[in-house]
């Protein structure tokens, strides 16, 4: 047991508890750390750690206000579509400016320490970029995650925006079919992103 060719065994355990006792007194520090680090990689600061690496906005984004266009690619400008593509896809966005759009907002009730264990109060509701066209609307059903005790729900409620709410441990897709007064069913979906991007 006290050899010579276990000296690098003893040495190896002792940085091991050593470790292990380190982060045991200073645990809560650590998780304001990580805490910390979370916050400033979801504001957009560059974040290295071996192969892993997320980048940081361009420079120049601030520098030229208001406005500007960028693209992460070392902060070089955007690279322009030919003119016929850009005739389709200005006719396009005009087309898409007059549709209904799925919005959400969330906050954290309970934060995350383990895997489902975060809780997020989360509301889903409908815009227009003009708000006579949610006059049109005569019913909203969305179609949520499998583990709601109700995925499928409908509204009639135009005052409120057709919204819905919500309390959550995850991020998943949400399928909405809105039927208007004199149209055709309409198909929406968005994707329900929650703060600190919970992966459960």
């Amino acid at each position: 047991m006290l050899s010579k060719e276990m000296v690098p065994f003893y040495e190896s355990l002792v940085w091991i508890i050593f470790w292990c006792t380190i982060i045991i007194l200073f645990r809560k520090s650590f998780l304001s750390i990580i805490e910390a680090l979370k916050k400033r990689i979801v504001a957009g600061a560059s974040f290295s750690l071996g192969p892993v690496s997320i980048g940081e906005p361009p420079h120049q984004l601030n520098e030229e206000g208001p406005n500007a266009v960028l693209v992460s690619d070392k902060g070089e400008l955007p690279t322009l579509p030919a003119k016929n593509l850009s005739e389709q896809l200005n006719e396009k966005y005009n087309a898409y400016k007059t549709q209904y759009f799925v919005l959400h907002a969330s906050e954290i009730v309970t934060k995350r320490t383990v895997p489902r264990s975060g809780r997020y109060r989360v509301r889903i509701w409908l815009e227009s970029y003009t708000d006579e066209r949610l006059d049109k609307i005569e019913k909203v059903t969305y179609r949520l995650w499998d583990d709601f005790f109700h995925p499928i729900i409908s509204t009639k409620s135009s005052k409120s925006n057709f919204d819905v709410w919500l309390s959550v441990y995850g991020e998943f897709p949400v399928l909405v079919l809105i039927e208007t007064k004199d149209g055709d069913p309409i198909w929406l979906s968005s994707y329900l992103d929650l703060p600190g991007r919970p992966p459960d």
